[in-house]
C-alpha cells in the first residue's frame, strides 16, 4: 500500500468516524425528543417495540464506530512505523498513534449517553402515567 494510499484511507475512516457518530447523536437525539412527547402515551409493547428499535439502531452505529476506530489505530501505527524508518514518502508529515484513550472515552461516553437516554424513557413514561 503506498502512502497515498494509506492517508487517503485514514483520511476516509475519520470522515466514517464522524458521520457515524453524528448519526448516533441524532438518533439519541429523536429518542430524547420522542420519550418527552409520546413516552407516557405508549402501551407496553410499543413501547417495548420503541426500545428495541431504538437499541438495535444505536448498538449497529457503536459497533460500526467501534471497528472504525480500531481501523484508524491499525492504520496510524502503520503510518509512524514508515515516518519512523524513514520509509514515508511525505516526510513533513508527522504522525502519532490514535491513542487509546480516546477510544475508551468514546465508548464510555456513547454507553453512558445510551443508558441516559433508557432512563430518561422511562422515567418521562412513569411521570406521564402518574399524573391525574
Amino acid at each position: 500500500m503506498t502512502d497515498y494510499n494509506l492517508i487517503s484511507l485514514f483520511h476516509t475512516s475519520v470522515g466514517l468516524l464522524n458521520q457515524s457518530l453524528m448519526d448516533y447523536i441524532s438518533v439519541l437525539f429523536a429518542f430524547l425528543i420522542a420519550g418527552y412527547f409520546v413516552a407516557d402515551k405508549l402501551s407496553l409493547p410499543m413501547t417495548l417495540f420503541v426500545m428495541l428499535l431504538f437499541t438495535i439502531i444505536e448498538g449497529n452505529l457503536l459497533t460500526n464506530m467501534y471497528f472504525l476506530q480500531q481501523d484508524m489505530q491499525i492504520l496510524s501505527s502503520q503510518m509512524a512505523s514508515r515516518v519512523t524508518n524513514g520509509d514515508f514518502d511525505l516526510p513533513g508529515l508527522v504522525m502519532s498513534n490514535v491513542g487509546n484513550n480516546h477510544s475508551v472515552t468514546t465508548v464510555i461516553v456513547t454507553i453512558a449517553a445510551y443508558i441516559g437516554a433508557l432512563i430518561f424513557f422511562f422515567h418521562q413514561r412513569r411521570e406521564g402515567l402518574n399524573k391525574p
